[in-house]
């Protein structure tokens, strides 16, 4: 047996545990920050990663530039990566499904006896160091990644753990500073002022272009210039440099001049590059020296602007010049119309998927196709936009002002497999399934589709990067579904509109509506019922058009967010009443509160508390708490939580003889300021539940759910649960109640309802 590394294995647990803890819930995107460890002269910068739903872990950039390269590429407009991508050391330790890393990239795994299931989340680390391709981490690179992964950790459990985006007005940022190794390393954490090197380092200036002279015709043109990051290689190797690309552009045309790869971001290979170019080493054979080269890359202006000036051009910079950046994207799509080509020639032999991650690879590359096909001719005709979206003025609201949540997707997927122009005319996918043209692979995707289960399903839990738990609200089935993006969002105990689609032998998901949270669940229902829609998958299938409603109802509960009704125990308006009673005879009163059975009076203390027999629905107990009485001299003193308790309260105090009401006064829940306890910081940490408290607490729990099966319900119709059971469709809104009950929330985590427990008293459970 191989002897393991304890660095690889101690990299590997901590790794886990820093997806474990999901720390890209808690950061923002852009919060860089700073790590310093024993050994490293300069900051590492670190973020956290996560927040686009894969590559969950921790980024490092290292060396005397990376603050400056971070902040570069922090600030960088549009959505192309600076050349500073190229310039910086990287390396980064993430947490994928083992399916995901290739079999040559389990080094770090092999050699610390880790083992997983196929698709089971696993460990990847990655290192990229200057203008140079990627490859594994040394030892050195390990330890390093093993010491600043701890000291996250370690920051967070104390709860210290606050970085913050970049701000260049503040010119703070937060730092975790280790000191020692091993299990001997001390960390504390800090905002500090941002590192004094915050601007990278001075491009080496090129002194002249070789042969070149002032005596070459003159151009009336204007150059761009930048460099273009690519993901190919010129050499082999682990270690071999990552390529870029040189492109000079005519302004005026539009005309890529010349576009040459090189080993590096190097000026000195920009150089070498632009001598070709003035002496019309191009396919036209057109020399000459142009009266302007605008530069989108600083670095290049910098280090050829005295060249240039000695040949008598100009050089400025532009950083997103429209006619260069056109010409990239010409160059980008060129590309991939020959990546389509080639997939084209490779589909006539196409081989069927045997792995979950084949199997995700063939779905999108069909579902590209498809989009390519129907909106690359035209977009989706206004009357399937309207029939789904409710308008076509809704859709295009939907779609402006919702399009993080990717409403299209969902409308796409409907357009595809239930859209029917006529109610004769055919769906795209059965018109699809009738072309000769249409592979074997094709043809199982799209089967996959037209059979997907279509439901809501309620997200029971996740493995960010992998899989999620969700459990069926209209049959109570459960599955587990394969979404590296899906699993990573915060959507635990949401409810969520979904197509499962099954590929292979995995159940993968198409979102098909908004998610839903649990106060707003039947609110939804209401409107899907409103429309004729009944509320079972094959319900939903039918009538898949009208679930595109939700869409315009979350849009409007985005922009007109519930505000919260507070009532008391008894349903009623939350609005705290204090009361004072003028009080002829004390000890009259003293013993008219002894002998009401509602009361429980303490004479010591000349309090009392007014209670009702019964704990209070929803809630548990043996007794309900309507309100609090004391004496103070000659006064009496009542506090209930509403004006029709204050009404009750009245009603038989007033008939004590010498008791006679004087005034009350009501105070506001909500508004004005926060009571000075609520302003106090909370503590760090809440201390989980004891065992028996947890075990306690459970039991009530259990029992009041109990109660609640016969317990009058309004949206049963004042119904119980039990009563309502007597139809199916009783059964049937009984049921989705059960699964819907929220878990409570207690310090130390969640206590779930006897969910399967009350659909077993009910018979429900099948």
């Amino acid at each position: 047996m191989p002897k393991l590394d304890p660095i690889a294995r101690d990299l590997v647990a901590a790794a886990l545990e820093l997806h474990r803890r999901r720390l890209w819930r808690e950061v923002p995107a852009d919060a860089s920050f700073l790590i310093r460890v024993p050994g490293e002269d300069a900051p590492l910068v670190a973020t956290i990663m996560g927040h686009l739903g894969s590559d969950y872990g921790l980024f490092l950039a290292r060396g005397e530039d990376a603050f400056a390269q971070t902040l570069a590429m922090s600030t960088a407009v549009g959505d192309r990566p600076p050349a500073a991508v190229d310039r910086i050391s990287m390396l980064s330790i993430t947490v994928e499904p083992l399916s995901g890393i290739p079999i040559d990239q389990r080094g770090l795994l092999n050699d610390a006896g880790f083992q997983v299931l196929h698709d089971g989340l696993a460990p990847s680390a990655f290192v990229k160091p200057p203008h140079r391709r990627g490859r594994l981490p040394n030892r050195e690179e390990r330890r390093l990644l093993l010491a600043s992964v701890h000291a996250v950790l370690a920051v967070h459990a104390v709860g210290d753990f606050q970085p913050r985006p970049l701000d260049a007005r503040r010119r703070r940022i937060f730092e975790i500073v280790v000191e020692g190794e091993g299990r001997d390393a001390h960390v504390s954490s800090h905002v500090v002022p941002w590192p004094t090197a915050t601007a990278a380092s001075k491009t080496p200036a090129v002194a002249a272009f070789g042969t070149i002279d002032r005596g070459l015709p003159r151009l009336d043109e204007r150059w761009l210039a930048t460099w273009v990051p690519t993901l190919i290689s010129l050499e082999d190797g682990d270690d071999a440099p990552s390529a870029v690309l040189f492109i000079v552009v005519d302004e005026a045309s539009g005309r890529v001049i010349g576009a040459e790869p090189f080993s590096s971001g190097d000026v000195a290979q920009a150089a070498a590059a632009l001598e070709k170019l003035f002496r019309g080493e191009t396919p036209d054979r057109r020399l000459g020296l142009p009266r302007e080269i605008a530069f989108a890359a600083e670095d290049l202006r910098d280090g050829l602007r005295d060249a240039l000036h000695r040949l008598g051009i100009a050089a400025s910079f532009e950083p997103e010049p429209p006619a260069l950046l056109a010409a990239i994207d010409s160059l980008e799509a060129k590309f991939e119309e020959i990546a389509r080509e080639s997939a084209k020639e490779q589909r006539s032999v196409e081989r069927m998927p045997t792995t979950l991650h084949e199997w995700k690879e063939a779905d999108r590359v069909f579902l590209e196709r498809l989009l390519l096909d129907v909106c690359g001719q035209q977009p989706p005709p206004e009357r399937a936009l309207a029939r789904f979206f409710g308008s076509h003025a809704i859709g295009e609201e939907v779609v402006n002002e919702l399009h993080r949540l990717l409403p299209m997707a969902g409308f796409m997927e409907w357009f595809f497999a239930d859209y029917r122009a006529t109610v004769k005319s055919p769906t795209y996918f059965e018109r699809k399934l009738r072309r000769r043209k249409t592979t074997p692979l094709e043809r199982i995707l799209i089967e996959a589709r037209i059979s997907a289960r279509f439901s809501f399903f309620r997200i029971v839990a996740t493995a960010p990067g992998a899989t999620l738990e969700i459990e069926d609200l209209l049959t109570g089935t459960r599955a587990t579904i394969h979404d590296r993006a899906l699993s990573g969002c915060d959507i635990e105990g949401f409810y969520v509109l979904l197509r499962l689609v099954r590929l292979g032998e995995w159940d993968t998901c198409v979102v098909a509506g908004p998610p839903v949270k649990a106060m707003e669940f039947n609110a939804a229902m209401h409107l899907l019922e409103a429309h004729g829609v009944e509320l079972t998958p094959e319900g939903l299938r039918r009538s898949a058009h009208l679930t595109g409603r939700l869409w315009a109802l979350h849009l409007e509960r985005t922009r007109h967010p519930t505000v919260p009704t507070f009532c008391n125990t008894d349903g009623e308006p939350l609005e705290p009443q204090t009361a004072t009673f003028r009080v002829m005879e004390v000890g009259t009163l003293q013993a008219a509160l002894r002998a009401r059975k509602e009361v429980d009076f303490d004479e010591l203390a000349g309090s009392a508390t007014w209670l009702r027999l019964g704990g209070p629905a929803p809630g548990f107990g043996e007794n309900t708490v309507l309100g609090r009485i004391e004496l103070l001299d000659d006064r009496l003193v009542l506090e209930v939580n509403s004006r029709a308790r204050l009404k009750r309260a009245r009603q038989w105090i007033e008939r004590i003889p010498g008791v006679r009401f004087e005034r009350s006064t009501t105070h506001e829940v909500a508004g004005g300021k926060t009571p000075l306890d609520d302003r106090l910081k909370s503590p760090v940490t809440v201390a989980a539940l004891k065992p028996d408290e947890r075990a306690a607490l459970e039991k009530m729990l259990r029992e009041a759910n109990r109660r609640w099966l016969d317990t009058p319900v309004p949206i049963l119709r004042n119904l119980t649960p039990r009563a309502a059971c007597a139809t199916p469709d009783g059964r049937r809104r009984v049921a989705i109640l059960i699964r819907t009950m929220p878990d409570i929330v207690v310090p130390g985590g969640s206590i779930p309802p006897p969910r399967e427990e009350l659909l077993r008293e009910l018979g429900l459970d099948g």
